[in-house]
């Protein structure tokens, strides 16, 4: 069977995926694949970053090649060189040639990314070497385990459905993460304007108790305080701020109870209304910031509330 034709046979990327740009961020580390400084250069290497949205973190599959292109130089192809997949070999950008070491997989059902040249059975799939979680770290070829450095997140660009109204008023809660079970802390207890928001160790602390309240966050700690997006600013990375509640449209939130997503409710509603609450990593460590980011499926988005009655404070 040749490498085309057994490739073919594989379950490739998800038609729906192909043709339309969008991150590949690990599910592990949370970061994205990434294209060091942007140098299009045949043979610069792929690690990881700090998802960013930018250039060097947008691919793009091509099903009609079976490829994955950087999508603002499309002639770009994710490769493998001189066809060697050894463990460790570190996959790089090149030239998009038709070649079998840029013939690349989409398994979603367990989010691994596989080289068609490795033979029918797909036996080499890219991995973050070592199980990396930090910035640059490299992108590896290794043979396909389906262990958690293997496995990725590709949510393509999509057009916005418009929101639901802001949700209705709430009790006190705890703000907490499905991936982490961290809660949304005000550090050190620090009730100000201007006070940035991280994820902590849920202590049953007022700093940690927040309400839905006229479709405002509002801390328990000082109900005059709530969460704001500073400036309005929706750039993918703005860190998430205590501010005296105004009434302006940077600070209305609502809740999808559907995704368990925080969003951007009103204000600019072109470019805001897919803008959410995000954990800056999936690392879990005190600490991690709140920051505003594109509505997607991670684990880093999505949160529950707990009622502030309740005696389960983990």
């Amino acid at each position: 069977m040749s490498a085309t034709s057994a490739f073919k046979a594989l379950l490739l990327v998800n038609p729906a995926l192909s043709g339309y740009p969008g991150e590949i961020r690990s599910q592990l580390s949370g970061k994205c694949w990434d294209l060091p400084g942007m140098k299009t250069e045949n043979g610069n290497k792929l690690w990881q970053w700090n998802c960013a949205g930018t250039d060097n973190q947008r691919w793009t599959w091509d099903d009609s090649t079976f490829t994955l292109r950087l999508t603002a130089f499309p002639d770009k192809c994710v490769d493998v060189d001189a066809n060697d997949f050894t463990n460790g070999v570190q996959p790089q950008i090149w030239d998009c040639a038709g070649t079998p070491q840029q013939m690349v997989g989409f398994d979603d059902s367990f989010g691994s990314i596989y080289f068609a040249a490795t033979g029918s059975d797909a036996s080499k799939c890219v991995d973050l070497a070592g199980g990396c979680l930090d910035d640059g770290c490299p992108l590896a070829v290794w043979d396909c385990n389906d262990s958690a450095n293997q496995q990725y997140w590709y949510t393509p660009d999509a057009v916005p459905t418009p929101p639901p109204p802001p949700m209705p008023d709430s009790a006190v809660s705890y703000i907490k993460s499905r991936e982490t079970g961290k809660c949304l802390d005000i550090p050190n207890g620090n009730v100000q304007s201007g006070q940035t928001l991280w994820f902590w160790d849920c202590s049953g602390l007022d700093a940690q108790k927040w309400q839905f309240k006229n479709g405002n966050i509002v801390s328990a700690a000082d109900n005059n305080m709530c969460v704001e997006l500073p400036d309005n600013d929706g750039t993918n990375g703005k860190i998430v701020q205590l501010s005296t509640c105004s009434g302006e449209s940077q600070q209305f939130w609502s809740y999808a109870d559907d995704n368990y997503s925080i969003y951007m409710s009103q204000s600019f509603i072109t470019t805001h209304a897919t803008k959410c609450f995000q954990m800056q990593d999936s690392s879990g460590i005190d600490g991690t910031p709140l920051e505003i980011w594109n509505c997607l499926p991670y684990g880093n988005q999505q949160f529950y509330m707990e009622s502030a009655s309740s005696l389960m404070v983990m």
